[in-house]
């Protein structure tokens, strides 16, 4: 029986019987007529043996069993007999074994798995075209892992080895020179965990994703779900999403694939493990965690001698211009809680000077710009429009309008796009942002605090999260910033909210005082330390930093 489940509606389906709608009782029947018809086709095979070469590979019907879905009248047969000259290689059966097709797709791949022998290390290929196996070819001893191909390579991760040890390295085997490598991937970044549970799916082309969900045992204590890109060709880990427990808790997952730059889980609540069901579905959104498969799509601008090119090269020469966008002086976003007039009467904010725009190109790319000029507000009559944003903010947002891209922007001005693209609902503006920010390192130690002020702005709460768990991993330099001196008593009490209730520092050093004194009382003082340090040799070694 062959499953399947719709994306969109979210249900369970199933292949029906062979004869759409037929009844139990007719199943025997069904059975009996199949089975006559392949003893016939079989016999009229074997009088066409007689007048063909022996290594002409031929056709046989052998459903056996009932085939549900398929009418009467379809004449296709689904299973064919892999015939050819004496000594054709016919891989053993197997079981939790890996496959997958060639970036062709006209061969498919199998490698590994539990044998009758015990772990497998043998890979075979099969040619669709001659219906022929070639193989075996030594490779990895895994099973429950994971193969695809990229760059002309058979690439296998994870899965469980000889020993039912969990394999920590990839491998791949290149098919034009016939050779088998592994490599053990350090990172200073963090990847995923040992443990757990770990399924495996596409990332796009050249990239694997690898979700790691808690395993069904306690043995070690509590792991830690993560989302990981890797990128085959630079054998680099990216994480996509740290510390993502509360996606996973509660359900065992027992089945993952990826589609459409989607993650879908399947598995069942903790409490109700009677038996194991796919009752449950969980559907990620890489793109939401700041992940996009095709990244150039995302951020190119305009190439030379398009249209767009051409729009933006008008706006920067506030040609043919007719219309005219304001906003406010500075860097500092103004409260939201004052309107336009109370923010220059107290004072502290100015309006700048306005920005030539097109009208044609704002009512087509802007929302709330088509929404302003339809109600033919005061703005449609006197031609211009006041911001009250940041006035590089707004800028860099009307260039998005005309370039459709986010290239070059600095990170102060890609996160003010972010929350930006949440005020006036920007869709594609929020993803680019969230891309530069996750996949282009932007978070570092001298901007993690902004980029976490303004996700919270914003209310990106994936991004929030990622900046706050690069400020607890670089606490002691975080710290010695001017931003985190910066920070207000509220922001400081939320920051530290970020932490789980079980947080605690686990490595810190314990500073004396600095004082000042001559050269001759610091000779004096060496040489009593040296002494010290020598009687107490002992003890000093038993003493921790």
């Amino acid at each position: 029986m062959i499953y399947y489940f719709n994306l969109e509606d979210e249900t369970w389906d199933h292949i029906r019987n062979y004869k759409e709608n037929s009844e139990d009782d007719d199943y025997e029947d069904d059975a009996a007529e199949i089975a006559e018809e392949e003893e016939e086709e079989e016999e009229d095979d074997d009088d066409d043996d007689l007048d063909e070469d022996e290594d002409e590979a031929e056709e046989e019907v052998a459903i056996g069993t009932r085939r549900r879905g398929l009418h009467r009248t379809d004449k296709k047969r689904f299973i064919k007999r892999i015939r050819g000259p004496p000594g054709v290689v016919i891989p053993s059966g197997r079981s939790r074994h890996a496959a997958c097709l060639t970036e062709d797709g006209t061969r498919m791949i199998i490698s590994g798995g539990i044998t009758a022998d015990g772990v497998s290390n043998e890979m075979y290929l099969y040619e669709f075209a001659t219906r022929k196996w070639s193989g075996p070819r030594s490779f990895v001893s895994s099973y429950d892992h994971t193969i695809t191909v990229y760059d002309n390579k058979v690439w296998a991760f994870g899965g469980l080895g000889k020993n039912q040890d969990r394999v920590a390295e990839v491998a791949w085997y290149d098919i034009g020179t016939d050779s088998v490598g592994s490599a053990l991937i350090v990172s200073s970044l963090p990847k995923p965990s040992s443990f757990g549970t770990h399924y495996y799916g596409s990332g796009g082309i050249g990239k694997m994703i690898d979700a790691v969900v808690p395993g069904s045992t306690a043995a070690f204590g509590r792991i830690q779900s993560s989302i990981s890109a890797l990128d085959l060709k630079s054998l680099n880990w990216s994480p996509v999403m740290e510390d993502c427990d509360d996606y996973f808790s509660g359900y065992v997952w027992y089945h993952m694939t990826s589609a459409n730059n989607h993650l879908v889980f399947f598995g069942q609540p903790e409490s109700s493990m009677v038996e194991e069901r796919l009752s449950h579905v969980l559907r990620l959104d890489l793109s939401y965690l700041g992940y996009t498969a095709d990244k150039k799509d995302l951020s190119d601008a305009p190439a030379v001698g398009t249209l767009g090119y051409d729009l933006y090269g008008h706006f920067l020469r506030a040609e043919m211009c007719d219309f005219e966008i304001k906003a406010i002086k500075g860097t500092r976003r103004p409260p939201l809680s004052c309107s336009l007039d109370e923010l220059v009467e107290s004072g502290e904010y100015a309006i700048s000077e306005p920005i030539p725009v097109h009208m044609m190109i704002l009512w087509a790319r802007w929302p709330h710009f088509r929404r302003i000029m339809s109600s033919e507000m005061q703005e449609f009559h006197s031609r211009s429009l006041c911001i009250s944003e940041p006035i590089g903010w707004v800028r860099r947002l009307i260039e998005f309008m005309y370039r459709d891209s986010i290239e070059g922007n600095s990170i102060d001005e890609v996160t003010g796009l972010l929350i930006l693209a949440n005020v006036y609902d920007l869709p594609r503006l929020r993803q680019l942002c969230i891309e530069a920010i996750t996949q282009q390192g932007l978070i570092t130690n001298s901007t993690a605090l902004l980029v976490w002020q303004r996700a919270v702005q914003a209310e990106e709460s994936i991004i929030c999260r990622k900046a706050a768990l690069h400020c607890f991993r670089n606490w002691g330099q975080i710290v010695r910033t001017p931003s985190f001196a910066e920070l207000s008593k509220e922001q400081l009490i939320a920051l530290c909210n970020e932490t789980d209730e079980q947080s605690r520092i686990v490595l810190y050093r314990d500073h004396q005082p600095s004082i000042n004194i001559s050269r001759k009382e610091k000779a004096e003082n060496d040489l009593v330390l040296e002494e010290d340090d020598e009687n107490d040799e002992d003890e000093d070694e038993d003493e921790g930093v």
